[in-house]
């Protein structure tokens, strides 16, 4: 640890600008990425302030010291647990950040984030600021299905993960919460996206266990749909996150997903069942995924489509028929997913590349790229062409870059192949 870490303005600059590009070409040119503005706080923890992921990342790639306290004497954790931001939490203590360090008041970060919860985060800014203003709220993304509040109070900002910070660090403790405490979190709040219901999902997920399994599918017979969507959500979790050889979740959920997708009247809880369903390496999800493709809930088809990809493969004309469907669905990433799916299809399936040629033209950037990239990866001259028309255009942090990188990696195999058979 540097206790005098060196005053580095172009540095401090662009971690302030958000430039993780330049912030990376900093450190690789000798920067130390320790340093501290003129009031003493280090990069690492100005990056936690503005809840800049991508310079967070590029500090610790930089080899930051993950422990180095700002000259208020708080480690980066312990700003992110005081920010309630779940992400910069998450990767810090991935990282190896010491969770048994304190603040000035002798807090480390589990008592921190308990404070936050216990307190809730609107009585804790006013206790800190003695603001009576109303709080200025906003929902912003914290991951791409995640989501939480930033809430601006008495001039200070912070985001409403603490709960979610509290869950984790918990189960990084070892220590085991109840269900119905974990379920008590996840369902106060309203939001089904938030990441306090992330963090309870994920922590009774790892439990693997008969008890949380039979808890969660009791849930099933709640009146409240949020409750509902809880327990699936945890089932489905602790079966995708299964690595053992016997695998045994997938035949109690096969059988579980299927009679309640069956009665489920929420969009939004068969969604998740769809989702669970597609997990499986069943055929047996067919009967219940198939009808699922054409429901009025958006959601609900989405995660249909997606779910017959892993059957797509065996040309199946009843999967075939369902995703030439949903191509010109009227939702995009409807759309997007059945592009990807029949890319899975065997390359003489009559009908497919016609119709994924008729989406080259489609309003929505993300289907016509995935149509190009289906095509393409088919030996298609109309998606090679297209590709090449904007490759010059895709960027290394588009979404549609590692779909370029697809296409070239198939016509380097293609392309050797032949000319090893010549």
């Amino acid at each position: 640890m540097r206790n005098n870490p060196e005053l580095n303005p172009e540095l401090i600059a662009a971690v302030r600008a958000g430039d993780a590009a330049r912030v990376r070409e900093l450190l690789d040119g000798g920067a130390d990425p320790d340093a501290a503005d003129e009031d003493g706080t280090t990069a690492l923890c100005l990056a936690v302030r503005s809840f800049d992921l991508p310079v967070l990342e590029a500090l610790l790639d930089g080899f930051a010291d993950l422990d180095h306290p700002s000259k208020d004497g708080r480690t980066p954790l312990l700003w992110a647990v005081d920010a309630g931001w779940y992400t910069g939490v998450s990767h810090l203590v991935g990282g190896g950040a010491k969770m048994w360090l304190t603040d000035p008041a002798g807090r480390e970060a589990l008592s921190l984030a308990r404070r936050w919860h216990d307190n809730g985060w609107e009585a804790e800014l006013r206790s800190r600021t003695g603001s009576q203003e109303p709080p200025k709220r906003e929902t912003v993304a914290e991951s791409e299905s995640d989501s939480c509040e930033l809430v601006r109070l008495g001039g200070l900002e912070v985001r409403t993960g603490h709960t979610a910070i509290l869950t984790a660090l918990e189960v990084s403790y070892g220590l085991r919460v109840p269900f119905k405490g974990l379920l008590a979190r996840a369902t106060a709040e309203q939001d089904w996206n938030h990441v306090s219901r992330w963090a309870a999902v994920d922590a009774l997920s790892q439990r693997r266990d008969r008890a949380t399994w039979d808890a969660s599918a009791a849930l099933r017979e709640s009146q409240d749909p949020s409750v509902r969507h809880f327990g699936a959500e945890v089932l489905r979790v602790t079966h995708l996150h299964d690595d053992s050889e016997d695998d045994p979740w997938a035949g109690p959920l096969l059988g579980l997903f299927s009679d309640w997708a069956r009665e489920e009247s929420d969009p939004r809880v068969l969604a998740s069942l769809v989702a669970g369903l597609g997990d499986l390496g069943s055929p047996g999800i067919l009967t219940t995924v198939l009808p699922c493709c054409d429901h009025p809930a958006t959601a609900v088809r989405r995660r249909a489509v997606g779910a017959l990809s892993r059957w797509a493969a065996e040309g199946r004309p009843e999967v075939v028929s369902a995703l030439l469907d949903r191509l010109p669905d009227g939702d995009a990433e409807v759309r997007r997913q059945a592009c990807w799916t029949l890319t899975e299809l065997p390359p003489d399936t009559p009908g497919i590349a016609d119709a994924l040629a008729a989406r080259l033209d489609d309003g929505d950037e993300g289907v016509r790229m995935a149509a190009a990239r289906a095509l393409a990866l088919r030996d298609d001259a109309r998606g090679e062409e297209f590709l090449r028309s904007v490759e010059g255009s895709v960027a290394e942090d588009s979404p549609y870059y590692w779909y370029l990188y697809d296409v070239n990696r198939h016509r380097w195999l293609r392309d050797g192949s032949a000319a090893t058979e010549g």
